[in-house]
């Protein structure tokens, strides 16, 4: 029994400082559970933020791909273009979009090509001719009923046949007619006698002679 006695004494000695400012909280002694909580809402969150960036994605894509629906002909008839909720199960009608929008790029590349062809050849062809009309002319001197034309343009194969066949037409006799190029340039002289000593017939034979060289 004094045993006893003594060992109560000497717990109730040991105890008798006891207070509870002095023990520390739980959290000091178990902090793992709060950071596990802390990491969990972390990632938690940041799945939502890439739930909401990944829906927004497919959101644009959808849109997107609307826009080329309604600039690409013949894909409006197609089915399930318009799906709002244009999912990855829809790889097939996007894959088809695609491919048409890329096969509509290439035709109209293909006929801009052809628009521009031709337009450098038409513009072409009109400095040709107002080039060829500038540098060409037709001179007359008359004296009695005998002319002398002078004519200069850029080089023309059969010219002189088509200009002997202009005073032929108007029953003009040719009596003399010489032919000379230099470089590009050619120059024919043709000395007729005319039928009609007018200046109206002068004139008529000059235009036509000017319509050659057009």
């Amino acid at each position: 029994m004094e045993e006893e006695k003594a060992i109560s004494e000497l717990f109730l000695t040991i105890m008798g400082d006891y207070s509870d400012s002095v023990i520390p909280p739980l959290s000091y002694f178990c902090p793992l559970s709060q950071t596990i909580n802390n990491k969990t809402r972390t990632r938690t969150r940041t799945r939502d933020r890439d739930r909401d960036r990944e829906q927004l994605r497919r959101q644009k894509v959808a849109e997107l791909f609307k826009v080329l629906q309604t600039m690409v002909p013949n894909l409006c008839s197609k089915k399930n273009l318009t799906d709002s909720n244009f999912l990855p199960q829809h790889t097939s009608t996007q894959g088809t979009i695609v491919w048409e929008t890329i096969h509509y790029i290439t035709e109209l590349e293909q006929k801009l090509m052809r628009l521009q062809a031709k337009r450098e050849a038409s513009a072409a062809a009109v400095l040709a001719h107002s080039c060829t009309h500038q540098k060409s002319s037709v001179e007359v001197m008359v004296s009695g009923n005998i002319a002398f034309f002078g004519i200069e343009t850029v080089m023309q194969k059969g010219l002189a046949v088509r200009a002997l066949m202009v005073l032929e037409q108007h029953q003009a006799e040719v009596l003399a007619s010489n032919i000379t190029t230099n470089e590009h340039k050619l120059t024919l002289t043709i000395t007729a006698i005319l039928k009609k000593d007018d200046e109206d017939e002068i004139q008529r034979i000059r235009k036509d002679l000017l319509l050659l060289l057009s």
